[in-house]
C-alpha cells in the first residue's frame, strides 16, 4: 500500500540587490522519498510550462512504497503540480514503479506543453508515457516500455519485470535514461547501456530500432551520458568512456575519457567531436547549450588523493576552456547545472566538510553563478542556499533546467533535493533500502 503523500507548499528565496539569500517556510513534496528520491542530476526533473493560459512546475521525484523492498514494487515516481497563479501545490500523481532507488524519472516537453517522461531501468528496459493534456501531469497514456535488445516489449512479457539487472550473455539494457522533445514532435532518449551510450527515436508514434552511439574502450559509459537540443535543433550526446577502481579506504577513483556526438539532422546520423576531456572525474547534471550554440557541462574530480572541486566545461564554437569550482574547505559531491537567456550559468551544488562519504550530516547546498567576460571567459561566485541541519543530510540537488520548450524564467526558477536522516557516513544496502527521506522544492526569485 502507498503511502499517503503529505501537503507540499514552497521553500522561497529571495534576492536583494546584494544577492544575500533569504530564506522561507520549505515545500515538502513527500515524507516518504526513497534515497534517490531527487538523483540523478542529468535527469531533468522540474519542468515549468504555461500552455493553456496557466503557469504550472511539475516535479517528478521518486518514493518508497513500504516498509520492505521488492523489485517493481518497493519503489515508485510521482509526479507534483505547482500553480503559479494559487501558489498552490494541486495535484501529486503515481506514474509507475521502478525496479531499485536508479530508476529515477527524467521529464520532458512539447512546444504544445505535453509532458514527456521516462523512468523505471536500472539495466532494464525503460518505461515511457506522455501526458493526455497539454500542461496537466495527473493524466498520462499508457506506458510503453522500451528493450533496448529487443525494441518496444508488452507490458505482460517477463522480459522487463526480471528481478536482476540485464547483463547476460551480450545483452545490454538501460540506465538514467534521458528525454527530450524537438521542434518536429520527434521523441529522444539517450542512456547508458553500461559499456556503451544508447540511443533511440520515437516518430509518427512509432520507436525506431534503438542503436549504440559509442562502445566504451575502457570499461562503462555512466555517470552520466548527458543529452540535450539546441534552440537550432541541434542533439548533443555527451559520451562518458571510464574505468572504475577503489583504494583499502573505499575511495572510488574513476578515469574516465569525455567523448562528444552532435546530430544536425535530428538524430538520423550523429557525427563526433571527438574527445573534449580526459581525467579522475565523475560527470554531473546535464549539458547545456546556450543561445550561440556553445556547449557547457560539469565535472566533479573523483580521486584517491583530492576530490575538493568540479570542473565547468564550455565550448565557444573554437576551442574548449575550463574552469576551477570550489568551496573553501568543502568537497563537492553532486551538482546540476541551467543556462538563463543572457547566458548566465547557474550550478547547483552539494558539498560538504567530509571527504568520507555523500551521506554525510554536514552537507550543505550551493548556488555557483557564472557570468562571463572578456578575461577569464566566465567569473563565478557562490553562496550557501541550504544550510546544514542537525541530523539531517542535504543532498541530490536538481536545479530546473532551461529546455527549448519549458517557461523557464530566469528570474524565477525551482530547485528540489532530497532530506534523508544522519546516517553517520556508514554504508547499507542503498539499492534495496527502505529509507524514508523528505524530498523539498524551493522557488528563486531575483
Amino acid at each position: 500500500m502507498f503511502f499517503r503523500m503529505l501537503f507540499l507548499s514552497c521553500f522561497l528565496f529571495v534576492f536583494n540587490a546584494a544577492s544575500q539569500v533569504q530564506l522561507s517556510d520549505p515545500v515538502l513534496l513527500t515524507d516518504q522519498g526513497n534515497d534517490k528520491g531527487s538523483g540523478y542530476s542529468m535527469q531533468t526533473k522540474i519542468v515549468t510550462c504555461d500552455a493553456g493560459g496557466i503557469r504550472k512546475t511539475h516535479f517528478a521525484y521518486t518514493c518508497i512504497n513500504s516498509s520492505t523492498f521488492k523489485h517493481w514494487e518497493g519503489m515508485s515516481v510521482w509526479i507534483a503540480a505547482y500553480n503559479h497563479s494559487t501558489k498552490e501545490i494541486e495535484s501529486h500523481t503515481f506514474i509507475g514503479n521502478i525496479f531499485d532507488n536508479h530508476g529515477t524519472p527524467c521529464m520532458a516537453v512539447d512546444k504544445q506543453g505535453y509532458l514527456y517522461i521516462v523512468y523505471g531501468p536500472h539495466h532494464h528496459p525503460f518505461h515511457y508515457r506522455k501526458s493526455r493534456l497539454p500542461n496537466n501531469s495527473t493524466e498520462w497514456e499508457n506506458e510503453e516500455i522500451l528493450s533496448f535488445m529487443y525494441g518496444r516489449v508488452d507490458s505482460d512479457t517477463s522480459y522487463w519485470r526480471q528481478d536482476k539487472m540485464i547483463e547476460k550473455n551480450g545483452e545490454m539494457e538501460w540506465t538514467y535514461p534521458v528525454i527530450r522533445v524537438d521542434e518536429d514532435n520527434i521523441i529522444h532518449v539517450a542512456g547508458s547501456l553500461g559499456p556503451a551510450v544508447g540511443y533511440v527515436r520515437k516518430i509518427n508514434n512509432k520507436w525506431e530500432k534503438p542503436r549504440i552511439i559509442y562502445n566504451a574502450e575502457k570499461s562503462l559509459c555512466r555517470y552520466n551520458v548527458m543529452m540535450n537540443i539546441s534552440k537550432k535543433g541541434i542533439v548533443y550526446i555527451l559520451a562518458p568512456d571510464m574505468e572504475i577502481s577503489k583504494n583499502d579506504n573505499n575511495y572510488y577513483q574513476m578515469n574516465t575519457d569525455y567523448y562528444l556526438f552532435k546530430s544536425n539532422d535530428s538524430g538520423e546520423n550523429f557525427n563526433t567531436m571527438g574527445k573534449v576531456f580526459s581525467g579522475f572525474v565523475q560527470g554531473c547534471g546535464n549539458l547545456s547549450v546556450d543561445e550561440n550554440e556553445n556547449i557547457h557541462f560539469l565535472a566533479m574530480l573523483r580521486n584517491y588523493e583530492k576530490r575538493s572541486h568540479q570542473y565547468h566545461f564550455y565550448y565557444d564554437g573554437k576551442k574548449w576552456h575550463e574552469n576551477l569550482l570550489t568551496v573553501p574547505e568543502r568537497y563537492i559531491w553532486d551538482s546540476s547545472m541551467t543556462l538563463t537567456k543572457d547566458g548566465t550559468v547557474l550550478i547547483l551544488s552539494t558539498a560538504n566538510k567530509s571527504d568520507n562519504h555523500w551521506r554525510h550530516a554536514s552537507n550543505e547546498i550551493y548556488l555557483f553563478t557564472g557570468v562571463q567576460d572578456s578575461v577569464h571567459g566566465f567569473n563565478f561566485t557562490h553562496e550557501k542556499v541550504i544550510a546544514k541541519a542537525a541530523e539531517r543530510n542535504h543532498w541530490l540537488p536538481s536545479l530546473e533546467e532551461n529546455q527549448i520548450f519549458s517557461n523557464f524564467d530566469e528570474n524565477q526558477f525551482f530547485i528540489m533535493w532530497t532530506d534523508e536522516p544522519d546516517l553517520k557516513g556508514q554504508y547499507t544496502k542503498f539499492k534495496h533500502a527502505q529509507l524514508a527521506t523528505k524530498v523539498y522544492c524551493k522557488l528563486f526569485l531575483k
